[in-house]
């Protein structure tokens, strides 16, 4: 059964991702290949749904925030803090 809310979405060429995202066309294409950042691929074409850039962002929110509360752990253990 097809999702009538996926195929109706907004889709992003690379791109317009890369813009969306600040970032180079070539570091959309390495996240993809690094199955990071899924897309729909049709032939050579290449569309990336919003739903992809949502749960990508999310991740790497998600790994951001590990990071920090890791950083701020570490950083409370170094001083002493954790007596």
């Amino acid at each position: 059964m097809l999702d009538k809310e996926r195929i109706q979405e907004k889709k992003y060429s690379i791109k317009e991702v890369a813009h969306l995202l600040g970032v180079a066309e070539v570091t959309v294409w390495r996240e993809i290949g690094r199955n990071k950042l899924l897309c729909y691929r049709f032939g050579a074409r290449v569309l990336v749904g919003e739903h992809h850039i949502e749960k990508y962002l999310l991740e790497c929110e998600s790994k951001q925030t590990g990071i920090t509360e890791m950083n701020n752990f570490m950083n409370f253990s170094l001083f002493g803090f954790n007596n």
